[in-house]
């Protein structure tokens, strides 16, 4: 993908809520996160309870690859439904469009298989093949969409 056609910010479409809270993990835009009364992190329980919050990039002039250390305060999305955000596809997915996605339980989504349950935080926007890469890459997500699959 172009420099010209990559996206420069995590809210991609729709609105959302946006909120600021004090990180205790290292966290990428476009993770899951999980958010406590002591503050925000990765999202770390695979297929876990997600209420989709998106790290998004410092509205103080930040770009979507600045990190943020833990103890930073982070800023961050709850997406409306039918909002699109720029997430993390965890390395080794293979997304089509409108596959469901869940918690990798990294920050990064990962693609659900038809063996596997787990609440479903979102759905590929745009079809995303990452199945024999060793890094995690950008991914398109239609959110507010959520469900539980049940394992077969």
């Amino acid at each position: 993908m172009s420099s010209e056609s990559t996206p420069k910010t995590i809210l991609l479409r729709g609105e959302g809520l946006m909120v600021e809270g004090t990180s205790t993990t290292a966290v990428t835009p476009g993770h899951l996160l999980a958010v406590s009364g002591t503050g925000v992190r990765t999202h770390n329980a695979e297929a876990g309870a997600a209420i989709p919050a998106f790290a998004i990039e410092s509205l103080d002039g930040g770009y979507i690859d600045d990190v943020y250390a833990s103890g930073d305060n982070v800023q961050y999305v709850f997406p409306q439904p039918g909002a699109v955000v720029y997430g993390w596809l965890e390395a080794g997915s293979n997304a089509a469009i409108n596959a469901n996605l869940y918690s990798a339980g990294n920050g990064q989504l990962k693609v659900v298989l038809g063996s596997e349950g787990g609440v479903i935080v979102g759905k590929a926007f745009e079809a995303v093949n990452n199945g024999l890469g060793s890094d995690p890459v950008r991914i398109k997500v239609l959110v507010g969409v959520a469900g539980y699959t049940a394992p077969v």
